[in-house]
């Protein structure tokens, strides 16, 4: 009956430890179509940019339509940065405290008790007159947590099933 009792242990400890994989690699799956859908409305809003002044209506439709289509984004903003210095400190605190020339939102369910992120990336698009900043969900942070509270459940039940293992193995020895 102990030696079942132990080998169920050691079983529960390997499940457990498998869930926790497969959870890790089911988020991290996500998050990389998260991280591919967010780089390719970049770029198409890059090219809808490049040697434009203004932002037009049909680009913003566009824009909407895109930006409605995905299942991550949940924010994009479109600064014009013609007279500011990419390479200058002054051009993170215009990005901070500017209006966006042009902004889009939808909603997205973030719950943050389940360490689901908000996520913002930018880069600047048409020869530096454009700055794209986009906001996401991440679920990176939620797919470590799991993995490590696997672990950590798998590595726990693995310490008992070995102690067992141990005692059983003196207790046999004495006799």
């Amino acid at each position: 009956m102990e030696k079942g009792a132990s080998n169920r242990l050691l079983y529960i400890s390997i499940f457990f430890l498998t869930i926790a994989l497969i959870f890790f690699s089911f988020f991290q799956f996500i998050e990389g179509q998260s991280r591919e859908e967010k780089s390719n409305i970049s770029s198409r809003i890059g090219s809808m940019l490049v040697s434009k002044n203004i932002i037009s209506k049909d680009i913003k439709r566009e824009i909407e339509n895109m930006v409605q289509e995905t299942n991550n984004i949940a924010e994009v903003q479109i600064y014009d940065i013609k007279n500011i210095d990419a390479n200058s400190a002054q051009f993170w605190d215009y990005i901070d405290r500017a209006k966006p020339d042009y902004e889009y939102s939808k909603g997205l369910w973030l719950p943050e008790q389940l360490f689901i992120d908000r996520l913002s990336s930018g880069n600047s698009v048409g020869e530096q007159s454009w700055y794209v900043t986009i906001e996401g969900r991440s679920v990176h942070a939620f797919s470590v947590l799991g993995l490590l509270l696997g672990i950590t459940f798998s590595g726990l039940l693995f310490f008992i099933w070995a102690i067992r293992i141990v005692y059983r193995r003196k207790r046999v020895s004495t006799i």
